[in-house]
Order: structure tokens, then sequence, then C-alpha cells
């Protein structure tokens, strides 16, 4: 395994900022609205990176305080409290005030909102300094979850059960449908799990939640503001060295781990059993799937995501599929992640070379995967043009929903039955790489010259 960090000047690759890691947080409570502090035009990307959370959900409405040139000068408090105001017209649970970067700079006093007598009673309202400048998305959601669970009742009677926490921060496209099949999967074991920080859930569900005596991490970041509330509220805030269930190996793996937290490991195998035999049923007797078998046996592909979905994918398709990943390009905001990530790829490295990227450049990526002379590429909508443009057939499923809104109904990738929509995706790519004419013909044989 050859580990290459990224040490340029420069940075070309998409990075949500942490106002985008609150508004996902936000987005899942109902009943809620959010004051987008800044300018208009910078609104957008959360408006398109939150859909994430409608299919299957609920509309949660973002409204922005709409500044101008004139504003960034002296200051836009008062459209701010013109904007609440108009807000306070209709009774919400919560009202989130998320600053820009314009307005975190020009320091717009929004703590000072929480004295104004506009707001209703029994309306709970969070304003949060969360400019692009101040970290990632994950940076965001550890600022949001804390500050919406603040000042719930200690629990000192805890239930045996699990809360899963920030599914967004998985780095895969289709993660609301992920979040409930992992919740069923876990429910299915007798693993009690009610509630997912933070999705479709009542402003009252927040007492519930800090009942739960563990939170389960979807992610491998650290998040120091959720951790100090858990030791507070005696929650242990589980981050195993596990990969995500995707695929079968992985899904094994992470389930008898958190099965044997709470000494339920038999009947955690009998619903592995159960779910290998739907994936056996399925594709013992399917001749398409003894083509595709055959096509993507042996291939070459990199891989470009977040952490946890990227290096979760490549143990998958090594393991499961025989599929060899060359290029592995990872997207972390801390250290712990990083780490994580060499240790989960150790093993594969026994068996098989490839090369780590941390937190890449596009341009390094693209560099990386011309030499490696892949077969295929996985990533996000972001990257898509990226290897088309180097004619290497590409395959959406990292990232956020942000764009692929019109290509794709979310079903199901993890657990072992997921197994079968990666399938299918591998299908519809190996298809798609057969018609990369000029990138076929680079790879053709070519007798040497006399």
């Amino acid at each position: 395994m050859k580990i290459i960090e990224h040490n340029k000047a420069f940075d070309d690759r998409i990075y949500p900022g942490a106002f985008i890691g609150a508004t996902f947080v936000a987005s899942g409570v109902k009943n809620s609205i959010i004051i987008y502090h800044g300018y208009l035009g910078c609104n957008i990307e959360s408006v398109h990176m939150r859909s994430d959370t409608i299919p299957g959900g609920f509309y949660t409405p973002i409204i922005a305080t709409g500044l101008n040139e004139n504003d960034s000068i002296y200051g836009g408090l008062s459209k701010l409290k013109d904007t609440l105001k108009e807000v306070c017209r209709r009774k919400y649970d919560i009202i989130w005030v998320l600053t820009g970067d314009a307005t975190s700079i020009t320091a717009d006093d929004i703590h000072s909102l929480s004295s104004l007598d506009i707001i209703p009673a029994g309306t709970k309202l969070i304003s949060l300094d969360v400019p692009g400048f101040l970290g990632g998305i994950r940076k965001g959601t550890d600022i949001a979850l804390a500050k919406l669970l603040e000042n719930t009742a200690v629990s000192i009677e805890k239930t045996n059960s699990i809360c899963l926490v920030a599914p967004h921060l998985m780095g895969i496209k289709s993660h609301p449908i992920e979040a409930k099949e992992i919740k069923s999967l876990l429910n299915r074991c007798n693993i009690l799990t009610e509630h997912i920080l933070s999705k479709q859930l009542h402003i009252e569900d927040l007492d519930d939640i800090v009942k739960n005596r563990y939170f389960l991490s979807l992610c491998w970041e650290s998040m120091p503001e959720l951790e100090n509330f858990c030791q507070k509220h005696s929650i242990e805030l589980l981050n195993p060295d596990i990969p995500l269930p995707i695929g079968i190996a992985n899904t094994e793996e992470w389930l008898l781990a958190i099965a044997d937290i709470f000494n339920n490991r038999e009947k955690s195998q009998n619903i592995l059993l159960e779910d290998s035999k739907i994936l056996k049923d399925q594709l013992k007797h399917n001749y398409n799937y003894s083509w595709l078998s055959t096509l993507y046996n042996e291939k070459t592909c990199s891989i470009y995501g977040h952490s946890q979905f990227a290096v979760s994918l490549a143990r998958c398709f090594y393991y499961d599929f025989n599929i060899k990943p060359k290029v592995i390009a990872i997207l972390s905001e801390t250290e712990e992640a990083i780490e994580k990530s060499k240790r989960l790829l150790s093993d594969m490295a026994n068996y098989t070379d490839f090369t780590l990227l941390i937190n890449p450049d596009y341009y390094s990526y693209l560099q990386h995967i011309n030499e490696a002379r892949i077969d295929f590429a996985v990533g996000s909508i972001q990257d898509k043009p990226l290897c088309t443009g180097a004619n290497i057939a590409h395959m959406s499923l990292s990232g956020f929903y942000f764009f692929n809104n019109y290509n794709f109904i979310p079903w199901p990738y993890t657990g072992i039955t997921g197994t079968l929509s990666l399938l299918t995706e591998l299908g519809f790519l190996m298809e798609k790489a057969f018609y990369y004419e000029k990138y076929w013909k680079n790879y053709a044989y070519k007798p040497a010259e006399t």
C-alpha cells in the first residue's frame, strides 16, 4: 500500500463547508425552519445538497436574509431581524439561524436574537456561526448536533438501545435510505434502534434520544462537541474500527461487532444466514449474473469518496467481487478517519497492490488513475466529467444526492441484500465500459514497429 498525502498549494475538489453540515442536521427535525443569514446566491448550495433529506422524508424551508454589498460593510443584523419577524408569524418548534462566510466575517451578533420578544413561546431558537472557512461538513454537523441536544434532560436510567448518528456523513449518495436499512437490520437482530440523529425527528424525541445507552456514529471522523455531550449524559459514543455494512464481508464484520456489544451474536448470525439465502436464491440460476460476474472478475478500478465509504467499498469490491482497486482516494477532515482507513486497508494490502491518496486534488487523482490503467472508476457526480473526459467509464455512488436527483431512485446498497443493488450498478457500468471505444483502443494490443 503506497500512501500519498495531498501537499499542493491549490485544491480544486468540491469541499462543502460547515454550513452544509449544520443544514443537514437542522433539516432532519420536523416543524423546523432555517434562516440563512448571508447572500442569496450562497444559499443555493445548501438547497441542492439538502435535497438528500427530502425523498421519504419532509420539507424544511430555508429562508435567506438576502444581503447585499452594502450590508457587508455596515452589517446586516437589521435584515436578519426583519426576516425573523416574518418567520415568527408561523409557529415552529425550532428556528435555526445559520451564518454564511460574509456574515461571520462582519460578526453580526446573531446570538442577541434570543432576547427579542417576537419569538413565540415554546419555540426554540438555535443560532450557529458556521461559515465555510470554519471547516467541512463534519465540523458543522458536530456543532449542530451538540446544540440541538443541549438542555435535554440528563437521564440516569438508560435503555439498552442505539441511536444512529449523522448518516449523511457516510459519504454515500443514497444515505437517507441507507440509514433506514441499517436501522432495520439492527432491529431484526433485536438490537433496539428507534432514532436517527437527525432524520425525521420531532422535538419531543430529543429527551428520549438521550436515554439511549449508545450513540453509533456512521462516519469515522471525530466529533469532539458530540463526544463532550455524550460524556456529560453517560452515553457511549461508538465509533469502532469496522467498515460500513456494504457487501457481504463488510456486513458480517460490522453486524457481529455491534452484536457482541449486546451479547446477541447468535441472533445476528441467523439474520446474516437469512439474507445470504435471499442473495443466493436470486443469483444461483441467474444467467445475467453469471455473465456479469465473468465481466467484472479481475477488473481494476479507482474509488474516490469520503474515507468510510471509499474504504468500505474497496474492501467489498476486493473480497466479494474479486475487483482490484488500484487507486483509493479518501476525503477526511480529521486524522482519526485517516488512521482508521489505513488500518482497515492493511489486510487487503497483504494480497494486492494499490495507492491510497489522502485528500487529493482532482488533477492529482486524474494523474494516478491514468498511470494505474484502471478499467473503471467509482466516485461522485462531481468527478464524473474528470473520468469520462479521460475515456474511463464512471459510476456515481459516493458524495451526495446533489445533482443526482434525476438519475436514480434511492434503494439500499447496505446489508447483504444491498449487494443486489451494487451488482445492478456494476452491470450498467460494464455495459457502459464496452462502448468506450477510445479507451479500449488505448489498451488494445499493438505490434511493435519494425
